[in-house]
């Protein structure tokens, strides 16, 4: 990511609506957030993240702190019911869970659960005390530079569950 802000600088990377990020801006970004993510909840090199948000621009910030991390992107069904959530967000050991409020409200039997996982809101209205909205963790840890990982290319990037279809 950072050979791409270096390289492509001011250009357009992401548009969503109003929003447009260069790809300098978008790396700062997530940058910060991989800073807080260490920083705040100790999300290290191996760790699961879980994106489970419709296609906003902070579903590829928070793809791209996690991977700069080391961390292990697990990006989710967005049609997922709540047994399912649970079931995916245990079975890959998502320490952190990224979402929007609709899928805030599929979480209650993956936090029942898990009560450790750190739940990251996204454009929300619906968070409470036991969630953070991302947008205060990228103000929070703004100019910050990502943590190194240390991994290699070896490492795992991504736990991808399909959608159980043979077409």
């Amino acid at each position: 990511y950072c050979a791409a802000a270096e390289t492509h600088g001011d250009k357009t990377f992401l548009v969503y609506e109003d929003t447009r990020l260069t790809f300098s801006e978008a790396w700062t970004q997530a940058q910060a957030l991989a800073a807080g993510l260490s920083a705040r909840y100790g999300v290290v090199r191996g760790d699961r993240v879980a994106l489970a948000l419709r296609n906003y621009p902070e579903w590829i910030l928070a793809f791209m702190a996690a991977t700069a991390l080391g961390a292990v992107a697990v990006p989710v069904n967005a049609w997922w019911t709540e047994e399912e959530m649970a079931y995916g967000l245990k079975d890959s050991g998502a320490k952190v869970v990224v979402v929007d409020d609709e899928r805030l409200v599929r979480l209650g039997a993956a936090r029942a659960e898990n009560p450790k996982l750190v739940v990251l809101t996204v454009r929300s209205s619906a968070g409470d005390a036991s969630t953070t909205a991302l947008e205060d963790l990228l103000g929070d840890f703004a100019g910050e530079p990502r943590p190194a990982h240390g991994g290699s290319v070896d490492d795992d990037a991504m736990i991808l569950y399909t959608s159980g279809t043979t077409g």
